[in-house]
């Protein structure tokens, strides 16, 4: 499975990626509600049924704040050049196996590549690569 993060998603509903398409239309795709979030806080062409269509995603389970922080200092998150959204992604993807971290943001990939959960652009990822 892969959790999109932000930056994938806005770079999506710009221009569809014909992958991202592919992905989301084979169920492979998890949404986190911070990343909901992010988007509903940009500005879109039919954003009120693009935000409505991304809710109906299945989504990944969620973390409490208070889990997160403490994971930040279990995986040593601090100083990475990540935020708390970021953290919060991160933990997620690690909580559930298997699930790829997609972003386009090169800090939040070196960081989920360093623990193993970096969804590679292109190949590399196994049986989601469509």
């Amino acid at each position: 499975m892969i959790l999109a993060d932000t930056s994938v998603w806005i770079d999506h509903l710009n221009r569809p990626d014909d992958r991202m398409t592919a992905l989301v239309d084979a169920g492979q795709v998890l949404l986190h509600s911070m990343v909901i979030g992010e988007v509903a806080l940009g500005n879109m062409a039919n954003r009120r049924p693009r935000i409505a269509e991304l809710r109906k995603l299945p989504r990944i389970e969620e973390l409490d704040n208070d889990t997160v922080i403490a994971k930040i200092e279990e995986h040593e998150l601090m100083g990475r050049g990540i935020g708390l959204v970021d953290a919060h992604l991160i933990c997620s993807a690690l909580k559930r196996d298997g699930t790829r971290l997609w972003t386009r943001d090169r800090r939040l990939h070196e960081v989920a590549d360093a623990l193993g959960v970096a969804y590679v652009e292109g190949g590399g990822n196994g049986e989601e690569d469509a």
